[in-house]
């Protein structure tokens, strides 16, 4: 009777030690599937984050910075054509500032016409308008050494070509800016959501893993007690 009662003893711990390894094992699964959930989706977000970054380098920041840098090329275009006095000297010297900011301004334009996403056809538009501009500049050199014209004439030219293009060009120049602008906020939003999606899918996530730590620690203790009091 004796034997009996300690080989079923001997079983019900057996069965009970066997309970409490599986019950081990369950938990190590979850909180593996867990983890592995929580690195899914941190790299998917980070994936996500990094693609909006690199967005915002490759289009609206570069385009914001040379948009500015056009801008302040044209009014120095335009203050030159303003102030232009027909004499050889000044001539020379307004001819040599068109050929300065011409390099200056090449760069700028070449990076607004390729990367430019937001408005493309403006893009386009605003290089067209400084090749006309600067054959209006040429034709303005070119009128201010004849002798035969006049100086109503040359600023007639001024007011009614140069510098209407160049206003043109600045308007088309600012609605670029402020596309560049919206599509610069756009990506940010985007990425902003990434980060709080992020952070909350991980707080769920890690209050998941200790709620599962939790039911593991308070079950064990309880079956921990049963055998005590058996």
């Amino acid at each position: 009777h004796d034997f009996r009662c300690h080989r079923m003893l001997g079983l019900d711990r057996l069965a009970r030690a066997l309970d409490t390894r599986m019950l081990s094992f369950a938990m190590t699964l979850v909180l593996v599937a867990l983890l592995i959930v929580f690195y899914t989706v941190t790299m998917v977000n980070m994936s996500a984050i990094s693609g909006r970054i690199d967005e915002i380098n490759a289009h609206p920041y570069p385009v914001t910075v040379a948009a500015g840098e056009v801008e302040t090329n044209l009014v120095q275009l335009r203050t030159l054509s303003d102030r232009l006095v027909r004499t050889p000297e000044a001539v020379d010297a307004v001819e040599d500032e068109y050929a300065s900011i011409d390099q200056a301004i090449a760069d700028p334009l070449a990076t607004i016409a390729s990367q430019c996403r937001s408005s493309p056809e403006k893009a386009a538009a605003l290089s067209t308008d400084y090749e006309t501009l600067k054959a209006e500049q040429r034709q303005l050199i070119d009128e201010c050494r004849d002798p035969a014209a006049t100086d109503a004439e040359v600023q007639l030219m001024v007011s009614e070509q140069v510098d209407p293009l160049i206003g043109a060009m600045l308007a088309r120049n600012s609605e670029i800016i402020g596309s560049s602008h919206q599509s610069f906020g756009a990506l940010f939003e985007l990425a902003v959501k990434a980060c709080a999606e992020t952070a909350l899918y991980a707080t769920v996530l890690m209050a998941g893993v200790l709620a599962v730590l939790a039911i593991f620690l308070i079950t064990l203790k309880r079956r921990n007690a049963e055998r005590d009091r058996l």
